[in-house]
């Protein structure tokens, strides 16, 4: 009863062999069809004993997979033994069989989140002899070092002080502004920018909730001006002046705008508070990563 089995079409073979590669890495007992591998066509015996021996099926979901005759028999099979389903959502959408089980995402083929690993653990300690210790195999942690070291270069500890200082002194650029949003669009909208590691990527998150906050303050209350050859945000309170137009701003208007000025500079400063504390989970999370001589 204490293994795994990975059901897949053969056409997602390379994912599928990824996965079990993650999984003997980290010591998990699995099973694995590899006839299906080489083009196979019987639905064996051999594989129904491999089922019934099983305490969980991960189920590789892609449109391949929803036309795969091996992959819906198999499914069948285990809903009958009332196996544990756990479905990968590789591609497309979950399969109709399984539309009520929740699933993993590991959409463009990233490896699952160490929440998967844990839950599979759990399932199967009561069926191992030998308990297993590790959640992150070495691949992991080389994903999300290379995931790292890919972001750091936007929200680096300099840049981000750089950041808030510019904030305080009126002196931030459209440019880095857009570079900072394209950062958080990117972590949003694409499952490879989500780190393996569960403790890094809920850090992450925080900091990622209280930098979009920022951002959405001064998008509202700043506005884009041409200053010589750059494009600078210019809060709102500072535009009668520049524009030379005191006479169409009222003094209640202008002490709004400059308590908002000020509760951006305030939300900067929490932000890079936050910051430090994304550093400190990097630090305990993967000591590995070299920081810049000056985050050390």
């Amino acid at each position: 009863m204490g293994q795994v089995f990975i059901s897949y079409s053969h056409k997602d073979s390379n994912y599928a062999m990824r996965l079990a590669g993650s999984f003997e890495a980290l010591g998990i007992p699995y099973w694995i069809d590899h006839i299906r591998l080489e083009g196979g066509s019987e639905w064996s015996k051999e594989i129904k004993d491999a089922i019934e021996r099983s305490t969980i099926v991960v189920v590789i979901m892609t449109p391949d997979a929803e036309t795969s005759e091996w992959v819906n028999q198999e499914i069948r099979l285990a809903e009958s033994q009332k196996k544990n389903i756990f479905p990968l959502l590789l591609s497309g959408r979950s399969l109709s069989r399984l539309q009520h089980v929740q699933y993993f995402s590991v959409v463009n083929g990233k490896l699952p989140m160490e929440s998967f690993y844990k839950k599979v653990i759990d399932f199967l300690t009561p069926f191992l002899t030998k308990p297993i210790y590790s959640f992150i195999s070495s691949e992991h942690r080389e994903a999300d070092l290379r995931l790292l070291a890919k972001l750091w270069r936007t929200i680096n500890s300099e840049k981000m002080s750089s950041f808030s200082t510019s904030i305080n002194y009126r002196s931030l650029t459209n440019k880095r502004f857009t570079e900072i949003q394209e950062y958080l669009y990117a972590r949003e909208t694409l499952h490879e920018n989500q780190f393996i590691i569960e403790e890094l990527e809920q850090a992450f998150v925080k900091f990622d909730e209280i930098l979009a906050e920022l951002l959405h303050q001064i998008s509202t209350y700043h506005d884009i001006m041409q200053r010589g050859n750059r494009e600078m945000l210019v809060p709102h309170y500072k535009l009668p002046e520049i524009r030379n137009d005191f006479e169409s701003s009222s003094d209640d208007i202008f002490r709004h705008k400059l308590k908002e000025h000020e509760k951006t500079i305030k939300m900067a400063y929490d932000m890079f508070e936050k910051h430090r504390d994304l550093v400190s989970a990097i630090k305990k999370c993967l000591p590995e990563f070299s920081f810049p001589t000056n985050e050390v």
